[in-house]
């Protein structure tokens, strides 16, 4: 999924985000301690980016005329974007699926969310995008059904350069 860095792979971490994986403990003490996912509070590929699994990760936008919402199969979770043109929300509101506004470069919807909470998951093996992330999003029709999909995530906390992932997002002929 990874196109940028060319070798496919995700940037470094930076050196405070191995010292806080350093300091990570192995066992949980307490339910609350337990991945969203694991609670079944946000599905592992709600957050910005929309990073695939093994199962249920089927999506559908839905477009009004001042938002689109973007719902997940796995945990029915919504994520709302603004497309009011509207600022985005002072750095004091933090969500966890961050503050998502949108706007359409030609036939391109191209989504800015800042405003991470900092305790959303990545990915299955624990990384964080932390509270300084900008991820921006970029859902580009390509052909009939087709739409490519195209995350970029600049996070100066956790990785030691911007980095993008790529990839198809086809529509179920069924529905």
């Amino acid at each position: 999924l990874v196109v940028d860095p060319p070798d496919g792979r995700i940037p470094a971490l930076t050196a405070e985000a191995r010292e806080r994986n350093a300091q990570r403990r192995p066992l949980y003490e307490n339910p609350e301690e337990r991945p969203y996912a694991e609670r079944c509070i946000l599905g592992f590929n709600s957050a910005p980016p929309m990073v695939p699994s093994a199962y249920n990760n089927n999506m559908q936008p839905v477009q009004t005329p001042k938002h689109v919402m973007i719902l997940n199969e796995m945990i029915h979770s919504a994520r709302i974007v603004d497309m009011s043109g509207r600022p985005h929300l002072p750095p004091s509101m933090r969500f966890l699926t961050g503050d998502s506004v949108g706007r359409w470069d030609g036939q391109t919807l191209v989504v800015e969310t800042r405003n991470l909470n900092g305790k959303t998951w990545l990915n299955e093996v624990g990384d964080v995008i932390s509270h300084a992330a900008t991820v921006t999003e970029r859902f580009t029709p390509t052909e009939t059904d087709v739409v490519r999909y195209e995350a970029t995530v600049t996070d100066p906390v956790v990785y030691t350069r911007p980095w993008t992932i790529a990839m198809p997002l086809r529509r179920d002929p069924k529905g």
